[in-house]
């Protein structure tokens, strides 16, 4: 039996941060963005190249080659919570996550996207903080698991597949 009610979905999340932020933007918004940073992801580890999710992790490549998520230093100690083993990360090139370029695939203005993901990270903490399990999902990449203490990552098996492809 699996209890609902302490469970917090990335739709759970966008709405709690599209009720936080009144008028200024809709459901839709914040799902649009939030899901254009899987294909971000997705498309600088094809590239060989880390995005770093400001204040909540780092996705990057391990030195054999696979997809990590890498929680940040300060989410975690933030929030206590421990990291599950995910292997060594390699010495990739890693960059900020593109504000400027999730504007243009979304067509919102950059500030607001800044907001929205800001504000939808703080709504990720806020539940951690509360002890809900919550899964944040990164739109065709990864699922990230928040539980008792402990965050880990499961990447989707089509986009392994596809980066084993580009190997």
């Amino acid at each position: 039996f699996f209890n609902m009610s302490i469970g917090v979905s990335t739709l759970e999340l966008a709405d709690a941060t599209s009720k936080a932020m009144g008028a200024r933007c809709s459901l839709d918004d914040i799902l649009t963005i939030w899901h254009s940073i899987g294909g971000v992801v997705k498309q600088a580890l094809a590239q060989k190249k880390g995005v770093k999710l400001s204040a909540f992790g780092t996705f990057t490549l391990s030195t054999k080659g696979d997809p990590l998520f890498v929680v940040s230093n300060t989410f975690a100690t933030t929030f206590k919570l421990k990291q599950r083993s995910f292997g060594n990360p390699g010495n990739l090139p890693v960059s900020s996550l593109n504000l400027v370029q999730l504007s243009k695939s979304t067509e919102l203005a950059r500030e607001l996207v800044d907001k929205i993901y800001t504000k939808f990270v703080s709504r990720i903490g806020k539940a951690v903080s509360e002890g809900r399990h919550v899964l944040v999902t990164i739109h065709r990449v990864a699922e990230i698991n928040i539980d008792e203490g402990y965050i880990s990552c499961d990447f989707n098996e089509n986009f392994l597949q596809f980066l084993r492809k580009g190997v």
